[in-house]
């Protein structure tokens, strides 16, 4: 994948499962890097945002991993899958009440 994004470094898709396999490898700081290109790169596509927030939990960043959540869910307001994902970032923040409310 590495090689592909020499030749297409802009290629959100690329750079969105690039960061997926660097995050299922659990090398969060790349993986970030990654996710937050493909975000930039195509700003529309929430799932950027999402695999973001996964990247950002692995790195103990859970108030930005909230908010990457948030922006994927202003994008894509039916995915029932990522309120879940927000409430149970919002409790490892002690936010019960948000999360209750997610």
């Amino acid at each position: 994948m590495q090689l592909a994004l020499t030749f297409a470094p802009a290629d959100a898709r690329l750079l969105h499962n690039y960061g997926l396999a660097l995050t299922r490898a659990k090398l969060w700081t790349r993986a970030e890097a990654a996710l937050r290109q493909a975000a930039a790169n195509a700003p529309q596509r929430p799932e950027s945002y999402y695999a973001l927030a996964d990247a950002l939990t692995g790195l103990g960043r859970v108030r930005e991993a909230i908010a990457a959540v948030q922006r994927g869910l202003e994008l894509d307001p039916e995915n029932t899958a990522r309120y879940y994902q927000l409430a149970v970032l919002f409790i490892e923040q002690n936010q019960d009440e948000a999360a209750r409310l997610t």
